[in-house]
């Protein structure tokens, strides 16, 4: 039995809308009021985070695409120097591989890379 509940078909969720112009502004603009779901490749240098939650990647050729990936955009981290800037997620998988935090963060232009640059999506709830 699903043990989380299945938002959409309580009606707490209608629908989605995607963002498809405005690129990171409109990622970042839209995530300051809710959560968005962001899909990307994931690469295999992205199947471990770093001391403190952060996850790195070249994101080019001969990299080993891992297949694509879901994961919840939640949080913005805004601190005054721009190398710092950090946007939070929560992953998708059941079960964390090994040195894998459910909680985890990506640099703004490594965000930006994999959505923008290589095609990913970002899909945005339509909530009650």
């Amino acid at each position: 039995m699903e043990s989380r509940p299945v938002w959409r078909e309580l009606g707490v969720i209608t629908g989605y809308d995607w963002i498809i112009s405005g690129g990171m502004d409109s990622l970042l603009a839209t995530l300051q009021h809710q959560p968005v779901l962001v899909g990307s490749y994931w690469f295999e240098d992205m199947m471990t985070t770093g001391e403190r939650g952060v996850i790195t990647s070249a994101c080019d050729p001969p990299l080993e695409d891992a297949g694509g990936h879901e994961y919840l955009a939640n949080a913005i981290l805004w601190p005054d120097n721009p190398r710092r800037r950090l946007i939070g997620f929560e992953q998708s998988w059941g079960e964390e591989p090994e040195d894998f935090a459910p909680t985890f963060y990506m640099g703004w232009d490594l965000v930006e890379h994999l959505v923008f640059g290589l095609a990913g999506d970002v899909a945005v709830p339509r909530l009650l």
